[in-house]
């Protein structure tokens, strides 16, 4: 199927995409996709030029987004949508085009829908699951592409003499080199782990010796190990949290893609 063709000026995606398949006979999946796209966005109205301006345009690109991922199915494999797919997802979706990466998600979702060799894999779960990520979760969900298996940790604040400890970072995550806040990835990481997409356990840890480096090296652990090999010297915020220890260890975990999240981001992430 010839993009270009798919690609051409104007603002009904249905239309672009029947006048392409009306030559060849096929026009049933993009009718049905033509009818769900109108129901959801077709009586949109803002008062505000501005908005609706912007609007106009995040909607062109999601039409892009849409006709781009279509474009790549076979002729011979494109079947219509069901609609208990494609109508919540272009429904959720007109809340989160702004956001190109849950955007093309979306698009993801409504085109594989349209695919015989993909649609089985399409879970109506799927549709609710972006609509609860932020696009840092989008991106660490990615990242598990190429590494279904990866390190993560805890930092646990310790008295030496008992062995009594209090958590002070949990799920501690460092993989994604674009994000330096610990307390964000951290939160990122929770969620995917809560969505079923990530599994994460602390009895066994990745064999590598240097799998853990960057967390020994991060300023988190550092600086309060400093604090407790000198604590006259080094003075860290809530110090008074602090004094009750005397120690940070840290405790090595594992942090899996889970069978949901393997099919998840088979049908939903751009590679």
């Amino acid at each position: 199927m010839d993009i270009t063709t798919l690609t051409t000026a104007g603002t009904a995606i249905g239309t672009t995409l029947l006048t392409n398949f009306v030559t060849k006979g096929e026009s049933a999946p993009l009718q049905t996709l033509n009818d769900a796209w109108y129901l959801v966005f077709g009586n949109l109205h803002f008062v505000s030029e501005k908005k609706r301006a912007k609007h106009k345009a995040e909607l062109d690109l999601y039409m892009n987004d849409i006709v781009k991922e279509v474009s790549l199915i076979p002729d011979e494999n494109l079947i219509e949508p069901r609609m208990r797919i494609v109508g919540p997802a272009l429904d959720a979706s007109k809340y989160y085009i702004e956001e190109g990466i849950l955007r093309k998600m979306f698009a993801k979702v409504v085109a594989s829908s349209m695919d015989n060799r993909q649609s089985s894999n399409v879970h109506p779960s799927f549709v609710e699951i972006i609509k609860q990520l932020s696009p840092l979760d989008a991106n660490n969900i990615k990242l598990f592409i190429v590494e279904s298996q990866q390190p993560i940790c805890k930092y646990k604040l310790i008295i030496k003499e008992t062995g009594n400890y209090r958590i002070f970072k949990d799920n501690v995550y460092l993989q994604n080199n674009e994000v330096d806040d610990i307390d964000l990835l951290s939160t990122s990481i929770t969620n995917l782990i809560r969505l079923g997409l990530l599994d994460v356990n602390f009895v066994d840890s990745i064999s590598n010796i240097n799998a853990y480096k960057n967390y020994y090296n991060h300023p988190t652990y550092t600086d309060l190990k400093t604090f407790f090999e000198n604590p006259y010297i080094y003075n860290p915020e809530s110090q008074e949290l602090f004094k009750r220890y005397n120690d940070i260890q840290i405790e090595k975990g594992v942090i899996t893609i889970t069978a949901l999240g393997k099919a998840f981001i088979n049908v939903c992430v751009e590679k």
